[in-house]
């Protein structure tokens, strides 16, 4: 992987949720909760796709997303690490997140750094850990492989503007704006009723309609 020395063309932050969750026993009917690993497998990931001038990190708080909007004061210190690295040279972040507080997070970050950071960040997550494998059935593709591929693709080429903040979900790349106005609802149905059934979903996608990129590769497993 690359070093923060070498200066990467993308910094990956770690700061958790189902991404780097530990495997769900049945990943189409996910629990309501997540339990984190003891530390992040989006460095592993992120080489089995073929992306090496990145570094990773692990943030000091590693958690569900709802926790950064219970508690302002970390988003607080979140905001002034990110400008701190920037300060250091860093352009380019990537946050793997939770999905449920996801465009929030974006969203308040996009407030708190306005006139303080001068580069890109792109929000990242995934409905199925890392650590259930890329692949999860003989049809079915992990999608945090896939939002990771596409956040770091993403953040590679970005130049627009209008790409300043941006997330990668659902295999699509949406701009971050300060208003969410639409809300997803196109998951796979089973995994839709297993939600709904525990009362988790909560996701909702800022601008839908101004999908800045749909970069997804069709990689093949390394494993297999």
């Amino acid at each position: 992987m690359g070093d923060i020395e070498n200066n990467p063309s993308v910094f990956v932050l770690c700061i958790g949720g189902t991404i780097d969750a530990k495997p769900y026993k049945d990943p189409f009917n996910p629990p309501l909760n997540a339990e984190m690993l003891p530390h992040t497998q989006v460095k592993e990931a992120l080489e089995s796709l073929g992306h090496n001038n990145v570094f990773v990190a692990e943030y000091k708080y590693r958690k569900d997303s709802k926790d950064f909007i219970k508690a302002p004061e970390l988003l607080d210190e979140l905001a002034d690490h990110i400008i701190s690295l920037n300060k250091n040279g860093v352009k380019k972040i990537l946050l793997t997140c939770g999905t449920d507080a996801l465009f929030e997070i974006g969203r308040r970050l996009q407030e708190k750094l306005e006139g303080k950071f001068g580069g890109y960040i792109g929000m990242c997550g995934g409905y199925i850990p890392l650590s259930n494998g890329f692949i999860l059935s003989d049809k079915v593709r992990n999608d945090s492989y896939d939002n990771l591929d596409n956040g770091v693709k993403t953040l590679q080429y970005q130049q627009s503007e209008k790409g300043k903040f941006f997330a990668a979900l659902d295999r699509k790349v949406y701009r971050i704006t300060p208003t969410a106005e639409k809300e997803k609802t196109n998951y796979p149905q089973n995994i839709i009723k297993s939600w709904k059934q525990n009362g988790a979903l909560p996701y909702h996608v800022v601008n839908a309609d101004e999908i800045i990129s749909v970069k997804t590769k069709r990689v093949a497993n390394p494993s297999l």
